[in-house]
């Protein structure tokens, strides 16, 4: 499916590096050792046994903190100049495109749902989503969430789909495989979830992977993720 809808790329449009191999290392050894250190350390606090101040200083703080981080690194510490748009894919271009681009992830992000909800009532998985969004509790909380979910659905396609794509692809010289090692990521990352949730959020992040690819850009996968995050926070 992947290497169907993500054909491999002409030699005017090869993929070059944006970083050097050491660079994405240090980043994929981060990602990888974060779930087993909250998997060793014991899970964070609930929406159950927290208080809406507790979900603020110890869940949604240090979230921002570590997206803003990876970011950071991202775009270009380490790197000596800023790749930002670069990992974008695109700066802001006439209203049409991005209409376009932004109603492409909202239908993305519908497709998603629904595919999420059958599972659940078909295979009797349990809904992650609204685990992953933290669930916020009070009315301040769920302000906040406006908020972080979507720099954390801006900080993820950055480094997922922007960066680790972006870096894959031109490592393997394929689009497929730069594809499907940053979804195998993203899903290890949320690995604290459970094995379900590793299984989903691969699956997701495969969808999210071909539409950067196919729009040239993240601002659709950008909407669709912070689309998928609001709804869990706001409706679960």
């Amino acid at each position: 499916m992947v290497q169907g809808a993500c054909q491999p790329l002409a030699a005017p449009d090869r993929v070059t590096a944006l970083a050097p191999l050491w660079h994405m290392q240090a980043l994929v050894a981060v990602l990888l050792l974060a779930p087993l250190t909250s998997v060793l350390v014991g899970p964070p606090p609930t929406p159950f046994t927290s208080s809406g101040q507790a979900q603020l200083t110890q869940l949604y703080l240090p979230l921002l903190l570590v997206n803003a981080a990876f970011v950071a690194y991202v775009s270009r510490l380490g790197l000596g100049r800023s790749i930002f748009w670069q990992l974008f894919g695109q700066r802001f271009r006439e209203p049409g495109q991005v209409l376009a681009d932004v109603s492409w992830g909202l239908a993305l992000a519908g497709a998603l749902l629904a595919f999420d909800a059958m599972l659940q009532y078909l295979a009797g998985w349990p809904e992650s989503l609204a685990s992953h969004a933290l669930l916020p509790q009070t009315t301040g909380a769920k302000l906040c969430w406006l908020g972080l979910a979507s720099l954390i659905g801006l900080g993820e396609e950055l480094v997922y789909r922007g960066y680790l794509q972006q870096q894959f692809t031109a490592l393997t010289g394929s689009v497929a495989g730069g594809i499907v090692v940053q979804s195998l990521l993203f899903g290890i990352a949320h690995g604290e979830q459970g094995p379900l949730t590793v299984v989903r959020f691969t699956g997701f992040a495969l969808a999210l992977g071909c539409m950067a690819r196919q729009r040239r850009g993240l601002l659709g996968v950008v909407a669709c993720h912070c689309a998928l995050d609001l709804y869990a926070g706001l409706a679960g």
